[in-house]
């Protein structure tokens, strides 16, 4: 099974150290039959908030992505015209279009 985590569930663990969630994310590590899945959309937007919000975070966020493992799959600038789905927040568009 692949799982994808979305940037707030990624800044949870790797800034605020969520407990439940940093064991939620050694589970999936952990598991043979589990793949951690992130979208480039994601890692990019948890840098983009750790350098508008507090830049010296970004050395933990470098020593995080450093120490998972995970398949990085890309996500288009700019998305194909679809009807697959709407979503009230286009932001959030590029993370659901990237797990689709």
């Amino acid at each position: 099974m692949r799982v994808m985590l979305d940037t707030n569930v990624l800044l949870s663990i790797a800034i605020f150290k969520s407990k439940a969630l940093s064991m939620m994310l050694s589970a999936i590590c952990e598991s043979s039959d589990k793949q951690l899945v992130l979208s480039s959309y994601c890692i990019g937007e948890c840098y983009e908030v750790a350098e508008r919000k507090k830049p010296a975070l970004i050395p933990a966020l470098d020593r995080f992505f450093d120490a998972i493992s995970f398949e990085m799959i890309h996500t288009p600038q700019t998305l194909p015209e679809h009807d697959w789905f709407t979503i009230r927040d286009k932001d959030d568009e590029k993370v659901l279009y990237s797990a689709i």
